[in-house]
């Protein structure tokens, strides 16, 4: 199981309370990740690992979260007052088969950051045990 996708376009100012839709798959072994929502749905149980990464092509903050179940898990700030900026967030989750995960913008500042496209991303990927 291990699946990467990227964001394919920006996205002008996303809003507060944003899933990202990762919505160009290089990478989805086992087929977990739904590009069209933004949600990856635990195949099979185990420890995964998940990395998310936000870019912004504009100045601007954003606050990001990884779900887990619907419940904020991972946190990640991304932000720059004078240049465009990229950071990226990596956890370890035990799942069960059926639980899901998914990268949501919490809240952004200023008036327009842009999500950044091929520079924001979503991938996971299990640990064999």
């Amino acid at each position: 199981m291990a699946f990467y996708a990227y964001l394919s376009h920006g996205i002008h100012y996303p809003g507060d309370d944003f899933t990202i839709k990762n919505d160009h798959p290089v990478t989805n072994l086992g087929g977990g990740y739904n590009p069209t929502t933004g949600v990856f749905t635990c195949p099979e149980e185990g420890v995964y690992v998940f990395t998310w990464a936000i870019g912004l092509v504009t100045t601007g903050q954003v606050y990001s979260q990884l779900l887990k179940n619907g419940v904020a898990a991972g946190f990640l700030w991304t932000g720059e007052k004078n240049w465009a900026e990229a950071s990226e967030k990596t956890v370890v989750f035990e799942l069960a088969q059926g639980d899901t995960t998914t990268v949501k913008i919490e809240s952004a500042e200023n008036t327009s950051p842009i999500l950044w496209n091929l520079r924001t991303s979503f991938s996971g990927y299990i640990i064999p045990y």
